[in-house]
């Protein structure tokens, strides 16, 4: 599963005010409720956190501390850490009036043109979002990872077993094991990263 969140594309001033950054100016590519992608280069790794500034037209300057989530030839792209409920809200309304008007869906990107339907075929998720509310934006979005993350854990609790059998039945070398269990394992933290960092909840982590 990639991004789940709302996002429009939106061109907007963003300061870097934290790390050996400090002062530099960038643009984003995009804006969502969770999060942004930066159209830069910046040498900034993957899981650092620095804190940005942002120039939101009709809302004013921005400030939140964001993760680095990933990093590509395309630019960076971030996830906001400490952002409350009131200011999402703020976000909600900036963004629902720069949607596209087009069949791409505003959860998950896929683009919709070959089918009439009022959902996305790829998420799930009702694609006419601009009339909705907040509350129902939130919960849609909160239920999709929900459901990932669960289905996630019967994957994990499957390969699990499925190692202990090789072990009790003694079908492979030890090594052998270790590296099926180990990355099992991987598999279910990198899934259980991405849960955390799309929910951004902590009760419900």
């Amino acid at each position: 599963m990639g991004r789940l969140d709302v996002r429009c594309n939106v061109s907007i001033p963003v300061t870097i005010l934290s790390g050996s950054l400090t002062k530099q100016r960038v643009e984003t590519k995009n804006l969502g409720l969770k999060g942004a992608f930066l159209n830069t280069s910046l040498p900034v790794k993957e899981d650092e956190i620095i804190k940005l500034k942002a120039e939101i037209p009709e809302i004013g300057e921005f400030e939140s501390d964001v993760r680095i989530v990933r990093k590509d030839k395309n630019g960076i792209a971030v996830r906001f850490l400490n952002i409350d409920k009131r200011t999402t809200r703020i976000l909600w309304n900036y963004i629902k009036g720069h949607l596209s008007g087009s069949r791409e869906c505003p959860f998950c990107g896929f683009n919709n043109n070959i089918t009439s339907s009022s959902r996305c075929t790829n998420c799930g998720l009702i694609i006419d979002i601009k009339e909705r509310d907040f509350n129902e934006i939130d919960q849609e979005i909160t239920k999709q990872w929900i459901k990932y993350i669960e289905s996630a854990t019967v994957d994990f609790i499957k390969q699990f077993n499925e190692v202990e059998e090789l072990y009790e039945y003694g079908t492979e070398d030890s090594e052998t094991i270790y590296s099926r269990l180990s990355s099992v394992f991987d598999e279910f933290i990198n899934k259980a990263e991405l849960f955390e960092t799309g929910i951004s909840n902590e009760d419900i982590i």
